[in-house]
């Protein structure tokens, strides 16, 4: 018996808006946005873009704090989940639950 499924990725992008008051400061802002399933190999397919390149597993994280001249903060990160890895693990294999005794 043969049991076929069919599986869709769903977004995991993360929005990230905050603002507050500080009394000597004034209004303080954060704006980020995390982009959870990236694909940087598809960053120039122009077919891939639908917002943007997805299905690597790579995290692509984008954010902005500021309160105006006193302060400014630009962040860019970006996540390889597979780096130096042959293969993706696809067939249930997990990490072991413990570390070896003396890692800490």
């Amino acid at each position: 018996m043969n049991i076929n499924w069919t599986v869709e990725e769903k977004s995991g992008n993360q929005l990230e808006l905050s603002a507050g008051w500080g009394g000597g400061i004034g209004l303080t802002g954060t704006v980020g946005i995390t982009f959870a399933n990236f694909s940087i190999k598809n960053i120039f397919h122009k077919d891939a873009w639908q917002p943007l390149p997805e299905g690597d597993g790579q995290k692509l994280s984008l954010r902005i704090q500021s309160n105006g001249k006193a302060y400014q903060s630009y962040n860019f990160s970006f996540t390889e989940p597979w780096l130096g890895a042959k293969k993706k693990f696809t067939d249930g294999k997990s990490l072991p639950q413990r570390l070896p005794h003396g890692w800490l």
